[in-house]
């Protein structure tokens, strides 16, 4: 049926197909994981930041820890969505070493702790000590 139609429709008709199905698959899927991550930024200033000194405690909380260190980390492996994160958000980590240096202080957290201490800036050694002490597993 398309192909009864003259060549110029038949370009615009495609084009417009072809914009949409990126918009789809491309442009969505990168404004959902920037969504996530800005979500994942929100709960680390609310919940761990001025409770550094209570994480312990949060044993409620522990589900989330999970979640969004599991975000980070699947962030840090698909490049593509890391580039397009990182021109926007400086703080994304360049190199995995930079997070591997947390492993130090704990190994099931070390992406949500990196990040925490990214965004916690004066009280970042608080941050640190309240992840070096963490028990939740």
């Amino acid at each position: 049926m398309i192909h009864k139609l003259p060549i110029e429709l038949q370009n615009k008709i495609l084009n417009y197909y072809w914009q949409y199905q990126f918009y789809k698959h491309i442009i969505c899927y990168l404004q959902e994981k920037e969504y996530i991550l800005l979500k994942s930024f929100n709960f680390i200033k609310k919940h761990i930041i001025p409770q550094w000194d209570t994480l312990n405690q949060k044993k409620y909380l522990v589900y989330y820890f999970h979640k969004i260190n599991n975000f980070f980390i699947e962030l840090h492996q698909e490049k593509s969505v890391h580039l397009f994160l990182q021109n926007k958000y400086k703080m994304i980590a360049k190199k995995k070493a930079y997070i591997d240096f947390f492993n130090n202080f704990n190994k099931t957290f070390c992406y949500l702790c990196y990040y925490s201490i990214q965004l916690s800036k004066e009280k970042r050694f608080y941050v640190l000590e309240g992840f070096r002490t963490l028990t939740l597993k």
